[in-house]
């Protein structure tokens, strides 16, 4: 579930950052994560345009339902023309993702 959150609150921040220059409201029970956002900024860097973004991790133990409910009441939610809405790892794990603007 960690890692469901993870996933959610990092698509959410990537997103809404580059996109929609507004602050940023950050999930009631989220807590940034500096080693996996620390990971991130690598990652990043090696990525065109990579310095410009913004990037913070913030996970949470509440159910990605609970996340985007909160989000639904902030903004609109966007389904990305060739992207899935979930996917299920090898190990059984299932990753949702969902973008708000």
């Amino acid at each position: 579930m960690k890692n469901m959150g993870w996933i959610v609150m990092s698509s959410i921040m990537i997103f809404a950052t580059t996109l929609c220059a507004v602050d940023f409201k950050v999930y009631p029970s989220a807590n940034l994560d500096e080693k996996l956002t620390k990971e991130a900024l690598k990652m990043s860097a090696g990525a065109p345009g990579g310095n410009m973004w913004n990037v913070a991790i913030y996970t949470t133990k509440d159910s990605f339902e609970k996340v985007c409910t909160f989000y639904k009441k902030i903004g609109n939610e966007y389904h990305m023309p060739s992207g899935i809405k979930s996917m299920k790892l090898p190990s059984g794990t299932e990753i949702k993702s969902t973008y708000f603007l």
